[in-house]
């Protein structure tokens, strides 16, 4: 179900954080579960999405209504306000918003692709490095399952 922890660098912080890699990433059809990130600890936090919010979810795109309103309802059913949803996205200037909706711009030979930065959310982070799941716990990081709703 999930490939490995990995570690991801803010762009504009520099801080380090560790994202759940799913086997099928970007296939939430595959995986009803999404991982939140403690951003005050090492944990990362497995939780049930909805499929209201994965209605929302569009591969890709630098913003995710859905996924945003995912973190909001898990801070709130957990009583925490640190926890906070990343996902893969083409980074950059790649993007334009046009009548309200982005679309990528010309196509690019490279583009970047990035995940959401927990600690500067309008930016993105970058990978830095790969573990698996039985390195991280042994390192001290804590993965918690909530139960689904």
């Amino acid at each position: 179900m999930f490939r490995d922890v990995i570690w991801l660098q803010s762009v504009v912080t520099g801080r380090s954080f560790p994202y759940l890699e799913s086997a099928a990433e970007g296939d939430l059809e595959v995986d009803w579960n999404w991982p939140l990130v403690g951003t005050g600890s090492l944990e990362l936090v497995m939780a049930e999405i909805l499929p209201e919010e994965v209605r929302r979810y569009e591969w890709m795109r630098p913003e995710q209504p859905g996924l945003q309103a995912f973190e909001d309802r898990i801070n709130a059913q957990t009583g925490r306000d640190d926890l906070r949803v990343s996902w893969r996205f083409i980074a950059g200037e790649h993007w334009i918003r046009t009548d309200g909706e982005w679309t990528l711009k010309e196509p690019q030979t490279q583009l970047e692709r990035g995940y959401r930065d927990v600690f500067a959310p309008q930016h993105h982070a970058r990978l830095i490095r790969r573990e698996t799941v039985d390195a991280f716990e042994a390192d001290g990081g804590v993965l918690t399952w909530l139960p689904e709703s």
